[in-house]
């Protein structure tokens, strides 16, 4: 497996994810996937702060596969 390298500056303010595969590759009931396009709009949605970002993100994950109460696909 080849890896490649990035190298990119960072401004005070800026964030930084660091996600797994797991995230854009849940499916739903209809064996759909999250996705990038899904991913990208939470976090362009929710709060920079580091916990209120990774709440939105689990939560919005767990709504479209089903795993919470309130599912929303």
């Amino acid at each position: 497996m080849k890896y490649g390298q990035e190298t990119a500056k960072l401004e005070r303010g800026d964030t930084v994810i660091l996600y797994t595969d797991g995230i854009v590759e849940a499916m739903n009931a209809r064996e759909e996937l999250y996705g990038y396009e899904r991913f990208e709009a939470v976090l362009k949605q929710s709060a920079a702060h580091p916990a209120s970002l990774k709440d939105a993100i689990i939560g919005d994950v767990n709504r479209y596969t089903g795993l919470s109460p309130s599912m929303t696909t």
